[in-house]
């Protein structure tokens, strides 16, 4: 919004000078008016946005093409839905392209007064009867649309925190924040470990045992069998990536961080062995002929929900999203 300060205009091109001796004119100095808070986003305009956001989803997965979801998709949701894309134009078959529905059924929205700006939403039930999306938007800069940040598959049963009403808002939280049973940076990052790690990781008791965890650790086993038969090793290695977190406060002074994870799985075996790639890794591999290595690569998103310090409640881990977005044969 154009700001206009009053001004004291002292001289034109037309001016005449009286007199050398004259006194100096007083300085005027006017106060800005005071800036006012920025809008709060309604509920009919995250509606809105929701909708315009399912549009763009839905045309672009008529042409497969990545560059008609940069509209309204950024960050790991560009990301994955690109992967998607890819696999889907390689193997000639969309149906793996997850379904994400932008009718919602609650939504939290944001009362911060500076950029980015985050809102997370609850989506009804895909048709494929599979379970309820958290949707997370991000507005980058003032001017800027809100675009689908990231989405998680919530895990069965699972409850979200209670959120402040729509009216109110709620605020975003630091990386950093200290009033957290675990900062959202931290938590991300020990579940990382964990999910690397299993339960060796030092950190596996700070959570309960989920899908996603079960999934990784039965991978784990089965390729490790896999690389001992083949005289080989296996690696599977998550890592936080920097500054891919989204966090709003909960009603009982918690919060859900919504976090990036990177993902670097490698398979080697004795230099006779040769690895044959599943369709969806052959998708990013170029035509690239298959041989004793393979080393695929993965974008996910882990949504946990982090109690207040001193709160009797441990930390939770309420959904994800993970997906094969690189592979590579040495």
């Amino acid at each position: 919004m154009r700001r206009l300060t009053p001004a004291l205009v002292l001289g034109t091109a037309g001016f005449l000078v009286l007199s050398a001796c004259s006194p100096a004119l007083p300085e005027v100095h006017v106060d800005p008016p005071p800036a006012e808070p920025p809008v709060m986003l309604t509920v009919e305009q995250d509606t809105s946005i929701l909708t315009a956001i399912g549009e763009t989803l839905t045309a672009a997965s008529e042409t497969l093409d990545p560059a008609a979801l940069q509209v309204r998709l950024s960050g790991p949701a560009l990301a994955l839905r690109t992967a998607e894309f890819t696999v889907a134009s390689s193997t000639g078959n969309a149906d793996a392209i997850t379904e994400i529905p932008t009718e919602v059924q609650s939504e939290v929205l944001p009362t911060t007064q500076t950029w980015p700006r985050t809102t997370f939403a609850a989506s009804v039930r895909p048709q494929n009867l599979q379970t309820d999306r958290l949707l997370v938007t991000e507005q980058a800069a003032p001017r800027d649309q809100y675009k689908l940040w990231g989405w998680i598959r919530l895990f069965p049963g699972v409850t979200l925190p209670a959120f402040p009403a729509t009216d109110i808002g709620t605020e975003a939280v630091p990386p950093d924040d200290a009033s957290l049973a675990l900062t959202p940076a931290d938590a991300i990052a020990h579940y990382a470990d964990v999910l690397t790690n299993g339960d060796a990781s030092p950190y596996a008791a700070e959570f309960a045992s989920d899908p996603l965890r079960e999934q990784m650790a039965a991978q784990r086993e089965k390729r490790s069998a896999s690389a001992t038969e083949i005289e080989g090793t296996y690696s599977l290695q998550f890592s936080p990536v920097d500054g891919a977190l989204q966090t709003l406060r909960t009603s009982d002074g918690g919060a859900l961080v919504v976090g990036e994870l990177s993902s670097t799985e490698t398979l080697q075996g004795e230099e006779s062995a040769k690895i044959s790639p599943s369709p969806t890794e052959q998708a990013f591999l170029g035509g690239a002929t298959a041989s004793n290595s393979l080393t695929v690569g993965r974008t996910g998103l882990v949504g946990i929900y982090i109690p207040p310090a001193g709160g009797e409640t441990g930390l939770s881990v309420l959904g994800s999203e993970i997906l094969i977005t690189s592979a590579s044969i040495p």
